[in-house]
């Protein structure tokens, strides 16, 4: 059979057993089925943390080196030679993984998404995710092998630029008689050349998929996808004679996705896949290939849960004159004078009396737009008796606000911060000016990631991504004629633009300048833990258990893009059930954001003044403080 004639690929699914997190894509080796990886899956206990499992089956079948009979593989592979590859063959094949690889990324993200893979799947995996235009969150690979031209095979011979520092694991057995160690070795020092994190492990183990895996994949697969993935003791795998390297598969007509440590299953076939939603225990190793699961169990009555409440907090740009007139003859313009104290600065003059110049100003804008959130924040909080989050965000300096409202840092605290962050960012910008765009329109981030990689390594222009909004929506920063140049190309092929007034290229390594003062302010304030997890701009993860790991996240945020569309999919995944938005500060573009981005259930609400908060108030709180 062969690649090319090949749209879709059959494949199997472990769904997670609560709140889809993250999805690992595992790409099997040759003669296998996609059975052997999902029995490693279970062995990890991935549907227990949230992880969804795809396994594709390899559409190609050839003759083994050992039998001469025909086993599964991705593209023909003579195991003797494995310097040499058949690149028509693995070119064939990386088009529909790539769709399939699309599709899973959009149903969480691509930066939830992680590819696996065993030998010849390890290489294939290697290949497909280094040229992805989405930046995924890393590769697990066991026993891959180098391909000898693979810059040939990638766009202008590396890595896609989304992909330029894919964190990557490679595992191999010492005892590999199939795929020597210096082939693995050879693989992780080209990652390493390009700049890739690489973890490398050796095992005391032949060529087996993922033997003798222990804490080192739990702990990658962890810090790559978000979520914790515990360290359970993983016996070496238990494989039927059928599935030895050489011998034949057991076909596609046979389903044989191996469950170990599965506890309930639902199995339903539609059209090419086959899906098993599956919390992680002990079951029978193979799953016969019927329609309805004799194990499964009623589904349980649902129980109306009350909904977890989300704070959003706006960035520079939202702010707009006379924006705190409504609050000035309220209780809580307290909030203002303490933090004009600790700034020292007259914040109620910002507020009341700047013009529209003034309060473009970097430096007036993030404190002028700061202050406001914290005044509603106390507005809120004192109406409610005590606001408590499920989850806290904020886009670009918004992210300040959220760690004030989790109480990672105290008012005073954060005011200093945002006060010395707009200053030092406000030289940055004088000493290399800078501005930002809009754009929007279908499928316009990645036309913008590759525009701005293409200006940059054609035209050595200064200019990335910053904002990563949605897949229809994004701000690009760099030096005025390099904004300039991408935004006439966009518009060309027919997004549209919306040029932001300001004078510096945010979110960009043009920001560097900025770091040495804001890191100064860091480290002189104390970090508190978090009342509620707060999701970072720089990786759009959930942070709580480690307030001190904020110190590096806000410096990475000088010039790192703000992850938006990632971090609104995982604070509806941290929520874990029925969740409500509600935006705090000027302006309501988050909340507009957020519809396009969330379900449409899930109610969003803008406060920017008293009536505002009144309102929300009568629909989300009617009995009072005893009804949050």
């Amino acid at each position: 059979m062969s690649a090319a004639a090949v749209d879709r690929l059959d494949h199997e699914e472990i769904e997670p057993a609560g709140q889809h997190l993250a999805t690992v894509v595992w790409l099997h080796g040759i003669g296998q089925v996609p059975g052997d990886l999902a029995e490693v899956a279970g062995r990890l206990r991935l549907a227990e943390a949230g992880v969804r499992g795809v396994f594709p089956r390899a559409p190609v079948t050839a003759p083994s080196l050992l039998t001469g009979l025909p086993v599964t593989c991705w593209f023909p592979q003579s195991m003797l030679a494995i310097d040499r590859i058949d690149t028509e063959g693995l070119d064939a094949v990386r088009r529909p993984l790539a769709a399939l690889l699309t599709e899973e990324t959009g149903r969480i993200g691509a930066d939830r998404v992680l590819l696996a893979g065993f030998s010849q799947g390890a290489t294939v995996a290697v290949t497909l995710a280094l040229s992805h235009p989405e930046p995924l969150a890393g590769a697990a690979l066991y026993a891959p092998y180098l391909p000898p031209d693979l810059p040939a095979l990638l766009e202008e011979g590396r890595p896609h630029p989304a992909n330029a520092g894919l964190p990557v694991w490679i595992g191999h057995g010492a005892r590999d008689w199939v795929v020597p160690e210096r082939s693995g070795e050879g693989l992780r020092d080209l990652l390493r050349s390009w700049g890739h994190p690489v973890t490398w492990q050796r095992y005391a183990d032949g060529h087996e998929p993922f033997a003798g895996v222990r804490a080192s994949l739990p702990d990658f697969l962890t810090k790559a996808l978000g979520t914790p993935v515990p360290h359970v003791p993983a016996p070496p795998p238990r494989r039927p004679p059928s599935r030895r390297p050489g011998l034949t598969s057991t076909g596609p007509t046979k389903t044989e996705l191996t469950r170990t440590e599965l506890t309930r299953t639902e199995l339903t076939r539609t059209g090419r896949s086959s899906r098993v939603s599956a919390p992680m225990s002990t079951m029978p190793s193979t799953m016969p290939p019927t329609t309805a699961d004799p194990l499964s169990v009623p589904t349980p009555m649902p129980v109306a849960v009350a909904p977890a409440t989300a704070l959003l907090f706006p960035g520079q740009g939202a702010q707009r004159p006379g924006m705190g007139e409504p609050w000035r003859d309220t209780a809580h313009w307290k909030v203002v004078d303490r933090l004009s104290e600790a700034c020292d600065r007259d914040l109620g003059r910002l507020l009341l009396h700047a013009d529209a110049a003034e309060l473009t100003r970097t430096d007036n804008a993030q404190l002028a737009t700061f202050t406001l959130e914290m005044v509603i924040l106390d507005a809120l909080d004192t109406a409610v008796g005590g606001v408590r989050p499920a989850v806290c965000a904020g886009h670009s300096l918004g992210e300040f606000a959220a760690l004030t409202a989790a109480g990672v840092l105290t008012l005073e605290d954060a005011g200093r911060l945002v006060c010395e962050r707009g200053a030092a960012m406000a030289e940055a910008a004088r000493r290399v000016p800078g501005t930002m765009a809009v754009l929007v329109g279908p499928d316009v981030a990645a036309h913008a990631e590759r525009l701005a990689a293409r200006l940059r390594a054609g035209a050595e222009a200064r200019i990335w991504v910053a904002n990563l909004n949605g897949p229809a929506q994004v701000v690009v920063s760099g030096t005025a004629d390099a904004v300039a140049a991408l935004t006439e190309q966009a518009e060309a092929a027919g997004a549209r633009v919306v040029r932001i007034p300001v004078g510096g290229a945010f979110h960009t390594p043009l920001m560097t300048a900025a770091r040495p003062r804001l890191a100064a302010a860091v480290a002189a304030v104390e970090l508190h833990p978090a009342h509620c997890p707060v999701i970072a701009n720089v990786d759009a993860r959930a942070h709580r258990s480690d307030p001190e790991r904020w110190r590096d996240l806000m410096l990475r945020h000088l010039v790192m893009p703000v992850r938006w569309a990632g971090s609104m999919r995982t604070l509806a995944a941290v929520a874990r059930g029925p969740l409500r938005l509600a935006e705090l500060g000027p302006g309501s573009t988050l909340g507009g954001l957020a519809r396009r981005l969330l379900p449409p259930e899930v109610p969003v609400r803008s406060v920017a003044t008293p009536d505002q908060l009144a309102a929300l108030l009568s629909d989300w709180w009617p009995a009072g403080p005893a009804s949050l």
